[in-house]
């Protein structure tokens, strides 16, 4: 485990001009050190910020997709959401060797519920437009939080 603790040092071993020693792991490293070692650039913290507006806009597109391919009426619910797992689990693929047999079963078990929840979305989006699809999903992050606020409303 790693474990941080900070103490002023002028000892000769480190120097006169080492104000403080950090231990982390089994090695002391300066504050120096430990600041240059995880100081982000500002190529790398925009980087970062695009990527995840990247990952955010195509996240946003769900909805549209899946009810684009489905009004093309070529792909029924189910086709659709094998298509796009498929996809996801061909780039994936080459990080799940460095995985052991027991990570991989419990992520199949996931991936089943998860399809599974596709799957009842993108029919249901046969007959409901994808903007409300997309607002009724997305009271998943805020209902759950009142639930226990309705139940103290309701029995205190």
């Amino acid at each position: 485990s790693s474990s941080s603790s900070s103490s002023s040092s002028n000892n000769s071993e480190f120097g006169d001009n080492i104000s403080s020693v950090e231990t982390v792991g089994d090695d002391l490293v300066t504050t120096d050190q430990l600041d240059k070692s995880t100081s982000v650039t500002q190529r790398d913290y925009y980087r970062q910020r695009g990527l995840l507006l990247l990952v955010a806009l195509l996240w946003g597109t769900n909805f549209p997709s899946v009810k684009y391919l489905l009004n093309q009426g070529h792909m029924t619910p189910d086709i659709v959401c094998l298509l796009r797992f498929l996809i996801a689990g061909l780039a994936l693929t080459p990080f799940s060797r460095e995985t052991t047999k027991e990570v991989r079963l419990a992520g199949a078990e996931i991936g089943l519920w998860i399809s599974l929840g596709y799957v009842t979305q993108a029919i249901s989006l046969q007959s409901v437009s994808s903007n409300k699809a997309a607002f009724i999903c997305s009271l998943q992050a805020i209902l759950p939080s009142y639930i226990p606020l309705s139940y103290i409303i309701l029995f205190d």
